[in-house]
């Protein structure tokens, strides 16, 4: 049995010198008879394809059109997660890291049909870490902004 769990704080781990972490506890098991591994599960994003998709929901961040990002929320994460959650925890983000600047290059890892995607962040005050993770349609499946 294959069994991916993902965890999320809420913003107050900012505080915590711990991160800020959006989204919900999602724990996701999938059970595959043997010799029907390959078949059976969805293949995760392709890397270049993961990649981009997380600069772009990263971008819809910084420039504060956080819609665009709850919208591709799956079930379980858009029921903890709105628009105004997602405004103020960047807005708490920056207030702990500094004004955004720019951003490194993604850097994707497949977790079994998930893909994590982490992006360097560079603000003003410290560095971040965006990290999303996708299903294989590329619907989010967890949202975080950590310390570096």
């Amino acid at each position: 049995m294959a069994s991916t769990k993902l965890l999320a704080r809420r913003s107050v781990a900012a505080a915590l010198g711990l991160g800020v972490a959006l989204g919900a506890s999602v724990a996701l098991s999938v059970s595959v008879p043997a010799g029907q591994a390959e078949a059976a599960q969805p293949a995760a994003l392709a890397p270049v394809g993961a990649g981009q998709l997380a600069l772009g929901h990263l971008g819809s961040i910084v420039v504060g059109n956080y819609g665009a990002v709850v919208g591709a929320l799956d079930p379980n994460l858009r029921r903890q997660l709105n628009t105004d959650v997602l405004a103020r925890t960047w807005a708490d983000f920056q207030r702990a890291h500094g004004s955004y600047r720019s951003h490194g290059e993604p850097v994707v890892a497949p977790r079994g049909e998930m893909s994590v995607v982490n992006v360097p962040l560079n603000m003003s005050s410290q560095r971040g870490q965006f990290q999303i993770t996708f299903h294989p349609d590329g619907r989010i499946a967890g949202i975080y902004l950590l310390n570096a």
